[in-house]
């Protein structure tokens, strides 16, 4: 924990949102003071095009979806963040960081479950 940089506003974030000591988490990551910004102001179409594309990539490509309703994606895999983080281009790392996967998440008889067990 103490040698991590902030270099991954997931990471940050689960460290914030888990930690009982916030003060610790902004002296580690040496976060800057929070300044909120509004999605209006700051957010480009390219950024939320491209999300929305991997979101539904990653909802339609892959068999082991086959079960996961439209409403389900909505709430589930298409939103672009959590709350309030920084904003990032996480959905390529994420499709990245688990390409491994593609030879069981694209046989029609994974489930969503079993592909959620393989990650976890």
């Amino acid at each position: 924990f103490h040698e991590a940089e902030w270099n991954n506003v997931a990471t940050v974030y689960f460290r914030w949102r888990s930690s009982s000591n916030k003060q610790r988490v902004i002296d580690v990551y040496k976060l800057p003071d929070k300044v909120k910004q509004f999605d209006i102001e700051h957010i480009t179409a390219h950024f939320l095009i491209n999300n929305i594309d991997l979101a539904f990539e990653a909802w339609q490509k892959r068999p082991c979806n086959k079960h996961v309703s439209f409403d389900v994606f909505c709430e589930e895999i298409l939103p672009y963040r959590v709350g309030a983080e920084q904003l990032e281009y996480w959905r390529d790392k994420a499709l990245a960081s688990f390409a491994d996967l593609d030879s069981l998440l694209n046989k029609p008889e994974t489930t969503a479950v079993d592909a959620a067990n393989v990650c976890v």
